[in-house]
């Protein structure tokens, strides 16, 4: 990979945390490394300063952004700015511009493009944010409270969330829908971004400081309860952290039915864990075979993506014969180039020479990746030993994302395994990720990925827009919360003990569980 000038620098998009939406929690944390000493004032910017920093981002995003018009009809992004420069006018500084670009960014619907804050606006964050002092889990039928911090600790677990400041629960998604995005259309990956102290970051981004939260809440004995809030400082939440190994892990339910969870693709985090992927996964299936078991349950629902091809590695213990999986892989183009309007000119190039030679030019310009290994079009080149070819579920949610996604999708496109849980965060149909273009932007610092490849797969059958809808659509409880082994789970062990072959949504109703619907 080659770096472009000194603001600007291509990556792999690799999914997980830094492939998620606009302003996840994970991206709002302050790094460790960045220095936040001292107060750090707020970035005032002039007119003409924050014009430099949206037309950049326009600019780098028609130039290199290899979906505009995918998911919305591009009078749809042509609208949008439209609509932000309309309300540049409003902008004085850095966290102003954000307000501005989220809801720009948000419209094209792909969770691989990010904005980042800058080190300066992290550390401001860190410092004065006052926050909501609810952490929430989000679910189709409303948002329930998780904990509560300060004057709101006293909040029970599982109340639900019915008003802030008289506005709805589902006015309050429908504002974080319209500036977090997702995937497309599909709701799930916005919930999960906004789960846990989420929502209460995501507030102070978008709303900025808030003195008092009048909350109306529905708690579990039935009552209804009004209270008034005060914000908490960020420190006065515990960090988020999951102390779970990213490695895939077996784990054996009784003599013939195996659970494997695969929490991540990512091929940095396992050679943190001192091991690689095929090697792991390899000794995971040698393991079923060995044993003989008759039934898999694939836990697919914290796997955020990772590394490219290695969907295509577990795909290929799962389906033996390999598919054309990909529709087509294009980028639009080698070489980048944009110039602010301050006269800074900013330039890239996708690829180097080996990678190029599988790429042809198509009559439009843009470049096409060739059917050719080891990359290619195809799911995977030849069959691997051992396949397994028992009865499969696959538990899937929001967080179900990126490569993760492709692999539900290839899955479900195949016939292969009965899909339980919510809809996968992801779109059905593929996405833009790979390489990304890291723009630095010249005023405000904040950081803007422009994901270059866009992975089409070569699938059918579901809505436009969405992602995989399982055949059996359940979310857990908010008093299973974080708990692996959930209603989610507890069902696909059910149904294993009924007998049947092909998957389908029929076969939810088996279980007479409750809160389970059929697709």
């Amino acid at each position: 990979m080659r770096s472009g000038s000194a603001p600007m620098k291509l990556r792999l998009t690799t999914g997980g945390a830094l492939g998620w939406a606009l302003m996840s929690g994970t991206l709002l944390a302050v790094d460790a490394r960045a220095a936040c000493e001292g107060a750090t004032p707020p970035r005032v910017l002039s007119q003409a300063e924050a014009r430099e920093d949206l037309e950049l981002s326009i600019a780098s995003l028609e130039q290199a952004f290899p979906a505009l018009d995918w998911h919305h009809p591009k009078r749809h992004w042509q609208e949008a700015t439209r609509a932000a420069r309309a309300r540049l006018s409003s902008v004085e500084d850095d966290f102003g511009l954000y307000q501005l670009m989220a809801s720009l960014l948000a419209s094209l619907g792909e969770d691989h493009l990010t904005l980042r804050l800058s080190d300066a606006m992290r550390c401001r964050f860190r410092a004065e944010a006052r926050l909501f002092p609810l952490d929430l889990y989000w679910t189709d039928q409303g948002a329930y409270v998780l904990r509560g911090h300060g004057d709101a600790a006293d909040v029970p677990t599982g109340a639900r969330l019915l008003a802030i400041n008289g506005q709805s629960w589902e006015d309050l998604f429908h504002e974080m829908w319209l500036a977090v995005g997702g995937d497309g259309d599909v709701a799930t990956g916005v919930m999960r971004e906004l789960d846990g102290g989420g929502y209460a970051r995501q507030r102070y981004l978008l709303r900025g400081a808030e003195q008092r939260f009048q909350v109306r809440l529905h708690l579990p004995d039935s009552t209804l309860r009004e209270v008034a809030l005060t914000p908490v400082p960020v420190a006065a939440r515990p960090p988020e952290d999951d102390a779970r190994s990213p490695l895939a892990t077996l784990r054996w339910v009784d003599e013939h039915t195996a659970l494997l969870r695969v929490p991540t693709f990512s091929n940095r985090r396992y050679r943190e864990a001192g091991t690689s992927y095929p090697d792991t996964l390899k000794a995971l299936f040698e393991e079923l075979e060995q044993r003989k078991a008759r039934d898999l349950i694939l836990d697919l629902r914290d796997n955020g993506g990772g590394s490219e091809s290695n969907e295509n590695v577990l795909f290929s213990y799962l389906v033996e014969q390999p598919f054309r999986k990909y529709a087509f892989v294009e980028v639009r183009a080698q070489h980048l180039s944009v110039t602010s309007t301050s006269g800074q000119q900013f330039e890239q190039t996708v690829f180097e020479p080996e990678e190029l030679a599988t790429y042809r030019q198509t009559r439009r310009g843009t470049l096409r990746r060739l059917d050719l290994p080891p990359l290619g079009l195809k799911s995977h080149w030849r069959p691997v030993s051992p396949v397994f070819k028992g009865r499969l579920v696959v538990l899937v949610g929001g967080r179900t994302y990126s490569g993760a996604a492709e692999l539900a999708s290839m899955l479900y496109s195949q016939g292969r395994g009965l899909f339980i849980g919510e809809e996968v965060g992801g779109t059905y149909e593929g996405n833009s990720s790979g390489y990304s273009w890291e723009l630095t932007l010249p005023n405000s610092r904040m950081e803007l990925s422009v994901p270059l490849l866009h992975f089409r797969l070569n699938v059918s059958g579901l809505p436009r827009n969405r992602g995989v809808i399982p055949h059996c659509v359940l979310q857990p409880d908010v008093r299973e919360y974080g708990v692996q082994e959930d209603a989610v789970y507890r069902l696909a062990v059910d149904l294993l003990h009924h007998k049947w072959r092909t998957p389908n949504s029929r076969l939810c109703m088996l279980s007479g569980g409750h809160g389970v619907s059929a697709k």
